[in-house]
């Protein structure tokens, strides 16, 4: 991702803002506050490896992407005491490991590695049938990792328990198996685990890959590691969620980040559209959607490029001049319905917004074809969100 562009974009876009009135421009620069934190703060995610090392970390992450990631580190063979290795997705993005997993040596502690980044989430891993006293023995490890983090850093990575190896068929009554049952008490047992614990995901195997490292496209497991990225993407914080979900190519997850930037597109849309100055908000309005698209593109693990973006909005059939006659006729009810015509050009707007970038997340994320993308475009919105209704009032 190019910064210098964004940060450029979203200067521009606060020059137009500053030509709203002063209430307005607290409201609409309040909606973008996530989406500068989902793309202006991106990073890389940082997880912690901690429990069985039965299985390499290489083997791991490659397993999750579904392809062969390339690692940067000059050496594969890392200690906790080495620091982070990064690896990246080429196109898409990177994500850094921790290796903390020891076998049978003495327990690595975070003061003797990690330096100043603490790690966004624990990963867990436990082989099903293993040891009870290895699983002990990595238990106590990550109580006193997850103590030192928060005296280091005021804060506790979130926790998630992986079986590994273990039967994907779940218990009729609870949907979960009796192995993940187990490891969960085990887990909850230790007081400085269950307060960072989340939850216990099993994987059957992880994916084995093809001579010419592709992955097999048939492979039954992969709606488990699915799951697990799902979960992974979703205990992450807000600034690492971004570059995950864009590695990982998980459309549910994607779809999450793009309905945040859309519902605050059309919620400043809104806020916009509503204000009386005829013509002027235009070139507001047509910088927010085609950034939001500009964004959707970028979500699903494109390149972030505005020309997409308008070539797209063209596409869908979107005329300039037809929207900018109905924006100004629903101004003009504003001398028949007082108080009540504003509100209707800011619904116009906001309904615009909402329904190119339900046809931009159809597109790019669902894969829809473009006939279909014009027809969700068309398709009438459903009820704006509160938000948008309560910048409609201010």
């Amino acid at each position: 991702m190019n910064q210098e562009t964004l940060l450029a974009w979203y200067d521009r876009f606060e020059k137009l803002v500053e030509r709203l009135p002063g209430p307005i421009q607290k409201a609409v620069l309040g909606e973008i506050q996530p989406v500068k934190e989902l793309f202006l703060e991106q990073r890389p995610p940082r997880i912690l490896l901690l429990g069985s090392d039965d299985i390499s970390r290489v083997e791991i992450v490659n397993s999750l992407f579904r392809e062969q990631l390339v690692s940067l580190a000059e050496q594969r063979t890392l200690a906790l005491t080495s620091g982070w290795e990064t690896f990246r997705c080429i196109g898409r993005g990177s994500l850094q490991i921790l290796e903390g997993r020891f076998s049978g040596n003495a327990p690595l502690s975070w003061t003797s590695g990690g330096k100043d980044l603490p790690p966004d989430l624990i990963l867990f891993l436990h082989r099903a049938g293993g040891p009870d006293e290895k699983l002990a023995a990595a238990v106590q490890q990550a109580a006193r990792i997850g103590d030192e983090l928060e005296l280091k850093f005021q804060k506790r990575p979130a926790f998630i328990g992986v079986l590994e190896d273990a039967p994907p068929q779940p218990v009729a009554t609870t949907g979960r198996t009796s192995q993940e049952v187990e490891f969960e008490n085990v887990l909850r047992a230790n007081p400085a685990v269950n307060k960072i614990f989340a939850r216990v995901i099993s994987v059957s195997r992880w994916s084995r890959f093809r001579a010419d490292g592709s992955a097999d496209a048939d492979d039954a497991n992969a709606s488990y590691l699915n799951q697990l990225l799902g979960l992974l993407i979703d205990e992450l914080p807000q600034s690492a969620r971004l570059e995950m979900a864009r590695i990982s190519g998980v459309k549910s997850a994607q779809k999450k980040i793009a309905q945040t930037l859309v519902k605050a597109a059309t919620a400043i849309s809104a806020a916009i559209g509503a204000q009386p100055i005829p013509l002027a908000d235009m070139p507001i309005l047509t910088t927010l959607q085609s950034a939001m698209v500009a964004g959707i593109i970028y979500i699903s693990g494109g390149d972030l490029n505005l020309r997409s973006a308008v070539k797209f909005i063209g596409a869908l059939g979107v005329n300039v001049a037809l929207a900018i006659a109905l924006r100004e006729a629903a101004r003009g009810t504003a001398k028949l319905l007082p108080g009540w015509g504003y509100a209707v050009s800011g619904a116009v707007a906001a309904g615009g917004t909402l329904a190119m970038g339900r046809a931009a997340t159809g597109f790019f994320i669902d894969g829809v074809s473009l006939k279909e993308a014009r027809k969700l475009f068309r398709k009438r919105p459903p009820k704006p969100p509160k938000e948008v209704e309560k910048l409609d009032d201010k």
